[in-house]
């Protein structure tokens, strides 16, 4: 199933951030966009976790709503649940594990934002040099499955 990017960041938020370790902005939007990429690797790129486009920033990448919801609560840390116009979506238990499995891998690194958008060839970087504003999704699919592939990891 797809969903809201802010019902994806609220997960983590509700799950692992506690008001004496909140989660910054960059860690929010890493986490979401790991989430994204390993859905579509898992998936084979036939289905999506989150319902809408990826979008190229000047120095990172990110979720249009996801954004404009973290822009209007005004922190740059949270414990508490982003502001959510879309609603938040209840997650399936397939998906929560998925998600949980992201925070395992990434929730402890200090600096995602170097190895979510500046570490290797990312599909941040092959979209940022050309101007355009999406990035496409087969660049993410293609870069996480690169990543398994590497890895090992079956997608079953």
């Amino acid at each position: 199933m797809a969903y809201n990017p802010t019902t994806i960041a609220n997960y983590f938020i509700t799950t692992y951030g506690t008001i004496h370790a909140p989660l910054s902005i960059d860690k929010l939007v890493c986490l979401t966009y790991f989430s994204y990429g390993w859905y579509l690797a898992f998936s084979e790129g036939k289905s999506t976790l989150i319902k809408e486009p990826l979008i190229c920033k000047r120095n990172e990448a990110t979720f249009g709503s996801l954004f404009e919801n973290m822009v209007d609560s005004w922190v740059d840390y949270y414990y508490k649940k982003l502001p959510n116009p879309q609603g938040n979506q209840s997650i399936s238990k397939e998906d929560v594990r998925l998600l949980d499995r992201v925070w395992n891998t990434y929730g402890h690194l200090p600096r995602l934002r170097g190895i979510a958008f500046y570490n290797g060839d990312t599909p941040w970087k092959q979209t940022v040099v050309t101007g355009r504003l999406i990035i496409p999704m087969h660049l993410v699919y293609a870069y996480f499955k690169n990543m398994l592939i590497k890895s090992g990891t079956n997608a079953a």
